[in-house]
């Protein structure tokens, strides 16, 4: 009987995300990112960006899956948190969220707590005759997750102009 009611289950979240239209997986703004937490991530994996979406210029701050702060290849040794979870806990209810930060990150993740650093920025400028002149319409900046395409796109005097990003693993 649990088999039967774990096979339906399982059945029904398998038809509701094959029935997920390809709007679902579109994300869109009508205006370039003004912070790096608007802008549209984009990867393959090991290379990624951030996408800001401008009209005349566009930033796109680079990543690689091998940039990280620490030393490289190191394993996690067993760490036992359970004689200071009580401790971290009541600096959070305390409010005292920086002392709690600075504990966990002294006594429970010291180095081996590594985070991402970026690759660089890179700035595209785009020579168009329409540049110091005109204003920008129908500007549109959309991520399609499903198909790993990034689109900006907009209308400068009666011209559209159209600007696509993909990252591609295997290329």
């Amino acid at each position: 009987m649990k088999k039967g009611l774990l096979s339906l289950f399982l059945l029904s979240l398998l038809s509701r995300s094959a029935r997920k239209s390809d709007a679902d997986l579109l994300l869109w703004y009508d205006k370039p990112a003004a912070s790096w937490n608007e802008a549209l991530p984009l990867g393959n994996g090991r290379l990624g960006a951030m996408c800001f979406g401008g009209a005349d210029a566009e930033l796109l701050q680079l990543n690689d899956n091998t940039l990280y702060s620490g030393e490289p290849k190191i394993e996690w040794e067993e760490l036992d948190i359970s004689s200071s979870f009580d401790t971290v806990v009541g600096m959070l209810r305390a409010e005292q969220y920086t002392e709690a930060n600075a504990f966990v990150q002294k006594n429970w993740l010291e180095r081996l707590h590594q985070n991402y650093q970026p690759l660089g920025d890179l700035h595209l400028r785009f020579n168009s005759n329409d540049r110091d002149g005109g204003e920008i319409t129908d500007y549109r900046r959309e991520l399609d997750i499903a198909n790993s395409l990034l689109t900006v796109s907009y209308r400068r005097n009666g011209a559209l102009y159209t600007h696509e990003y993909f990252a591609s693993h295997p290329d």
